[in-house]
């Protein structure tokens, strides 16, 4: 799975806009930030708890932003791509 691919799929996706976020290519919905790529790898922003769950799992590693761990975001890299749809999804449903 490659970020165009999710870039497509919400392609037309009513208050879905796409934009630069930390410098990178991104997805908002109704202003906010839900989904991006980061240096290849997939970030997006999910419950803390849920977070936790995929570091845990080892499936991802927190996002870093200015040497702060953002504990509602998670990064995932591109050997988990097989996921990167189901997350992107996840995280459309919470952040909108």
């Amino acid at each position: 799975m490659t970020f165009d691919a999710i870039l497509d799929r919400f392609d037309g996706e009513p208050g879905v806009e796409r934009g630069t976020n930390w410098r990178s290519d991104g997805l908002r919905i109704n202003g906010k930030i839900f989904a991006m790529e980061v240096d290849g790898d997939l970030v997006v922003k999910l419950p803390a708890d849920r977070c936790a769950e995929l570091v845990a799992a080892g499936h991802g590693r927190p996002f870093e932003a200015g040497g702060r761990k953002m504990r509602e975001w998670v990064r995932v890299g591109d050997d988990r791509g097989d996921e990167w749809m189901g997350l992107a999804e996840e995280a459309f449903r919470f952040v909108g």
